[in-house]
C-alpha cells in the first residue's frame, strides 16, 4: 500500500494489553505484499469498554477485528452471528464486518492444529495435557478432539469453574477421555508424568516477563512434545528448558502465523502471503 486515503479500509486488534503484539506488523506486511488498501492497528480496550468498542466496529465501518486476551469469550455477546466451530468453542478471536453485520470466528484452534500437522505430529491415541483453560485453550481443545481421537485430554487451570465448564462441554462432543482439575504444582507434575504432549495455553513466559515458566522444569522429560502458544519471544523459557531436557518443541510463532493467515483471508477474500508474513515476524523477534 503506497498511501492511506479516503478509501483505505481498517482492521483492528482489541485487547488489553496490546503493546507487545506483532499482529499489526504481520497483517500490514500482508496488505502491502498484495497491494491491498487496508491498514491494521492495535487498540487497548479495557473490560468495561468492550461493548462500546464492538459497537464502534459498526459505527466506523471497520472491516474486521482480531480479539485477544482478555476479551475472547465476552466478545461473543457483541456479534450478530457466530461460526459453528466458534460457537462450540465458546470464544472468538476474529470478527468480520459485512455491512454492519458482525460475524465471529475462531482461527486459534485450527492454527494450532496446522502447526501440529506441519511438524508431522501424530495425535491419534495420545495423552495430552493442556495448561490453561481460557480462550486459546478452548479453541485448541475443541479443534483437537474434533480432528483426532486422543486417548486422554487433561486440562489444568487456575479458575476451577472455568476448567469444569470447559471439561463438561468437551465431554458432550467427544468420546476421548477428558479430565480437568485446578492448578497445583504437585498435581501438575503427576499429569506431566502421564502425558506425551504438553500445551501451554497461558500467557506465562510472554514478553516482557520472559524469565517465567508455566510448568515445573524438572517434570519435562526426553521424548515429550512441548507446544507453547506464546509467540513473543519465539523461544520461550519453557521451550528452551524443554529442548535442554530432550523434548521436541513447537513455537507459538507457528500457531500465530497460521491463525493470522486465516483472519487475513476472511477479511480480504485473498490467499494470505504466509512466507512474507512469517518473515517479518521472525525478523522482528530476532531483534529483541
Amino acid at each position: 500500500m503506497e498511501m492511506i486515503d479516503a478509501k483505505t479500509k481498517v482492521c483492528v486488534l482489541l485487547g488489553n494489553p496490546v503493546e507487545h503484539s506483532l499482529s499489526p506488523l504481520i497483517h500490514n506486511a500482508g496488505f502491502g505484499e498484495l497491494g491491498i488498501n487496508c491498514v491494521y492497528v492495535a487498540l487497548r480496550v479495557k473490560d468495561a469498554d468492550l461493548a462500546d468498542a464492538m459497537r464502534g466496529i459498526r459505527a466506523l465501518n471497520i472491516r474486521g477485528a482480531s480479539i485477544t486476551i482478555p476479551h475472547k469469550v465476552r466478545a461473543l455477546d457483541h456479534v450478530d452471528r457466530v461460526d459453528a466451530l466458534a460457537e462450540k468453542i465458546g470464544s472468538i478471536n476474529t470478527v468480520v464486518n459485512d455491512g454492519g453485520v458482525l460475524t465471529g470466528f475462531n482461527s486459534d484452534g485450527m492454527g494450532a492444529l496446522k502447526a501440529f500437522r506441519d511438524y508431522g505430529v501424530e495425535l491419534e491415541n495420545k495423552r495430552v495435557l493442556m495448561v490453561g483453560a481460557g480462550g486459546a485453550a478452548r479453541a485448541i481443545a475443541f479443534s483437537l478432539v474434533a480432528n483426532a481421537r486422543l486417548r486422554e485430554l487433561s486440562i489444568m487451570g487456575i479458575v476451577r469453574e472455568e476448567v469444569g465448564e470447559l471439561v463438561d462441554r468437551l465431554r458432550e462432543t467427544t468420546e476421548s477421555r477428558i479430565q480437568g482439575e485446578a492448578w497445583g504444582e504437585e498435581a501438575l507434575r503427576e499429569r506431566m508424568a502421564a502425558s506425551e504432549i504438553v500445551i501451554n495455553c497461558t500467557p506465562v513466559g510472554m514478553y516482557p516477563r520472559t524469565d517465567e515458566i508455566p510448568v515445573p522444569a524438572g517434570a519435562l522429560r526426553k521424548g515429550m512434545l512441548v507446544f507453547d502458544v506464546v509467540y513473543n519471544p519465539a523461544e520461550t523459557k519453557l521451550l528452551v528448558d524443554a529442548a535442554r531436557r530432550g523434548c521436541d518443541t513447537i513455537s507459538g510463532v507457528d500457531m500465530f502465523i497460521n491463525q493470522a493467515a486465516a483472519q487475513f483471508e476472511l477479511w480480504t477474500g485473498k490467499k494470505a502471503p504466509v512466507a512474507s508474513m512469517k518473515k517479518v515476524v521472525l525478523d522482528r523477534l530476532a531483534k529483541k
